[in-house]
């Protein structure tokens, strides 16, 4: 039985913890954002609540997959299957 590399573990470790920082300070940096832009912008409150709505059905369209899920099952079936074809061609 091999023992994976002491190094590997703690590289793997590390390489979490930096995308975590990565996304915490994108999230922190957004809602820091956020705050700044409602105390700086002077609009009425139903204003800057519409505002904000829009911008937020904005960004769900762009976070939310425009294909559904069972629409990338097939896709990732047609894949899986392709490559069964490819690895039977291939085969002495």
């Amino acid at each position: 039985m091999q023992h994976p590399h002491p190094n590997a573990t703690s590289k793997n470790v590390q390489q979490r913890l930096d995308e975590n920082s990565v996304l915490w300070g994108f999230l922190s940096g957004m809602v820091i954002g956020t705050f700044l832009w409602l105390w700086r912008v002077p609009r009425s409150g139903a204003t800057t609540r519409a505002q904000i709505n829009d911008a937020g059905q904005q960004l769900r369209e762009k976070i939310v997959p425009a294909d559904t899920i069972a629409e990338s099952l097939s896709e990732g079936k047609a894949i899986a299957q392709r490559h069964r074809e490819q690895q039977e061609r291939h085969k002495p």
